[in-house]
């Protein structure tokens, strides 16, 4: 019997084509609202809108209003036993990956533009381009490893309990 843990190459393939997507999204936005990487003025624009001073802290608060929201929910689930409610708490819960590939893959991708557009017109940075690609990838790296993990445990756990409940039935 095969171990119902094993995600295998296609479930982490998967994971990494979704996100790499969404990092695609985002920078097709930054490339056709610049003008093609061509105007600076949109570009900083669609940067400081994506990417402020505040971006970190409400990535942070929106992890936390998360798991705060999750705390809420399983103190619901010891006092009422209902399927909606452990259907809503698994809802949540699989949002925090997402949230985690949609800031990863936001940023991510600005910082791309802004490399792209650095190698394009190098004239317009004192930093070279090859900078703004290794923040790009580090980030990148860095949501799709914290994304893909939790996604991984969550999958994993839904599994082990379809298994569970499978052999309960027999």
């Amino acid at each position: 019997m095969k171990n119902s843990d094993n995600l295998g190459f296609s479930f982490y393939a998967t994971e990494l084509m979704v996100f790499l997507s969404q990092v695609a999204v985002i920078f097709l936005v930054a490339f056709f609202t610049t003008d093609l990487l061509r105007n600076e003025t949109r570009l900083a624009e669609f940067a400081a809108a994506k990417i402020n001073g505040s971006t970190m802290g409400e990535i942070g608060l929106t992890l936390v209003a998360i798991t705060l929201w999750l705390g809420v929910l399983t103190v619901f689930k010891e006092f009422v036993e209902s399927p909606l409610l452990a259907k809503i708490f698994t809802g949540v819960l699989a949002e925090l990956p997402r949230t985690i590939y949609f800031f990863g893959s936001s940023i991510s991708a600005v910082v791309l533009a802004i490399a792209v557009y650095t190698v394009s017109h190098p004239e317009s940075s004192s930093k070279p381009a090859y900078g703004y690609f290794s923040i790009a990838g580090w980030l990148a790296l860095t949501a799709f490893i914290y994304g893909c993990g939790l996604k991984a445990l969550l999958t994993s756990k839904a599994r082990r309990q379809q298994v569970a409940s499978a052999g309960s039935k027999v």
